[in-house]
């Protein structure tokens, strides 16, 4: 049993670090260049309670837009079950999924970001 959510952020540019923004992403050495173009982060993430697993992917793409870029932050989360589809606990599991997906995105995002949804 699965949930999927992708998320698309408009941040505005410029961007600066994007650790004002997200707090898991890319971190380049120190002695390359710093301003990013773009990236792609994918990590996998297990949970105990419930027992279920999280793939998180992030990316940047560029838009059309000059005050802005789009932050992509898709969360995938499943849990491995075997229910019919009409067990009545599915429904229970499928919000044990959202919660572990609604965790993952609030503990992703910093604060400066999370003012840009109010």
């Amino acid at each position: 049993m699965a949930v999927r959510y992708i998320n698309r952020i408009e941040i505005p540019t410029p961007v600066g670090d994007l650790k004002q923004w997200i707090l898991t992403g890319p971190e380049i050495a120190r002695d390359l260049p710093q301003e990013l173009d773009g990236y792609f982060l994918r990590v996998h993430l297990r949970f105990e309670q419930p027992k279920g697993f999280a793939n998180i992917t992030q990316h940047i793409n560029p838009t059309d837009k000059q005050e802005s870029v789009s932050l992509i932050l898709d969360i995938d989360v499943f849990l491995p079950v075997e229910l019919s589809p009409s067990d009545p606990s599915a429904w229970d599991r499928m919000e044990e999924l959202r919660t572990i997906k609604n965790r993952i995105f609030f503990e992703s995002i910093t604060d400066k970001l999370k003012e840009l949804f109010k």
